[in-house]
């Protein structure tokens, strides 16, 4: 329990400190999370459903998308999830999330032929996911939103337009109702319906949203790629509607957001160990029992040293004169000897006696 506890504030620290950015990281302390939550609480339980879902999100967010890993651990963390909640609790909506995310993404990398089949697939379960968060949270809610756009962005896949740019306008008219003005989620939602209509080719329609997101983007110290990539698309939008003087001061601005929210640099990899690296063989046991032995007899040795000024002579007793006198730190001649200092403290608290 300690470890999944330990893992877990790990991944709450990274998530933390690198806002909506994913990197190594975090998707080295996700695999973790998924491998400890297996062998603590078992394959059937929300907590490793959870960790699937993490999993998967990191892949999609870090954009390794070679594989179907996202998608694999997307399909068994909606599984896991709907075998324990049930099909009509709303912490489903959660795990639907995920995979119609993932479905979206699977169809852009799968044949033709499968690709309006995994599209409808998405449809449907970021669907349900809407139903249940409409039901529970209401239909003007941040989760309601969040569902819309998910469907406003799969709906642009799938070329119906005029259904994909309805849905996007509502998340961001719920958003304006429901979240402050600063809101990343609000942002999130412009900068999408900005995206939305620069590619079908709308400048006019998508500079009023890109707008939005610069002069609401607050300086938080941490770089957010998305936020960047307005800026850039606001400003090139400027000069080709022959606003250049705009276009201009937006990068100005776009200046001093960078300045204060570096890009910071990527963290080196760790140093595999090697044998130059390798720690030193551990000793065998009766070498070890051996240096215990004497490391007692060491010890009950000093426990015998008397507490005052009196010659110590009694701990060299099986020794010769020599290195007893070495032991003591004892130097000279037989007419005389040098102080020796024993730092420690005795019984009545005092330190550093001299002998």
């Amino acid at each position: 329990m300690t470890s999944i506890k330990l893992t877990l504030s790990k991944h709450k620290w990274n998530k933390h400190n690198h806002g909506i950015e994913e990197g190594k990281g975090s998707f080295d302390v996700r695999m973790e999370l998924l491998e400890v939550a297996e062998k603590t609480y078992g394959c059937e339980s929300i907590q490793v459903a959870s960790a699937h879902r993490a999993l998967s999100k990191a892949y999609m967010c870090m954009h390794k998308l070679d594989t179907d890993d996202y998608y694999s651990h997307a399909i068994e963390a909606v599984r896991i999830a709907r075998a324990v909640l049930g099909q009509h609790s709303p912490c489903l909506h959660l795990y639907l999330h995920t995979l119609a995310s993932a479905l979206q993404w699977k169809a852009l990398h799968c044949p033709k032929e499968v690709h309006d089949a995994t599209l409808r697939w998405a449809e449907a379960e970021a669907k349900q996911a809407l139903s249940l968060v409409s039901t529970t949270f209401g239909e003007i809610s941040l989760k309601s939103s969040q569902m819309l756009l998910l469907l406003g962005q799969i709906y642009s896949k799938m070329n119906r337009l005029d259904a994909a740019e309805c849905h996007m306008i509502q998340a961001v008219d719920y958003l304006k109702l429901c979240q402050p003005p600063s809101s990343h989620y609000l942002l999130l939602g412009m900068a999408n319906l900005g995206t939305f209509y620069k590619i079908v080719l709308k400048p006019e329609m998508a500079v009023p949203r890109y707008q939005y997101v610069v002069d609401h983007a607050e300086s938080t110290g941490w770089y957010l790629k998305w936020i960047h990539v307005c800026f850039e698309s606001l400003a090139s939008l400027l000069t080709a509607l022959g606003q250049s003087r705009q276009a201009d001061m937006v990068q100005v601005q776009l200046s001093h957001w960078l300045k204060a929210n570096p890009q910071k640099p990527a963290r080196p990899e760790p140093v595999k160990m090697s044998i130059l690296h390798a720690p030193e063989p551990p000793l065998a046991f009766e070498q070890f029992v051996e240096g215990a032995d004497l490391w007692g007899a060491a010890v009950r040795k000093v426990r015998g040293l008397p507490q005052k000024g009196a010659t110590i002579m009694s701990l060299g007793e099986e020794q010769n004169g020599e290195q007893t006198q070495n032991m003591l730190g004892m130097q000279g001649d037989n007419s005389s000897h040098k102080t020796s200092t024993v730092v420690g403290s005795d019984l009545d608290g005092e330190k550093n006696t001299t002998i």
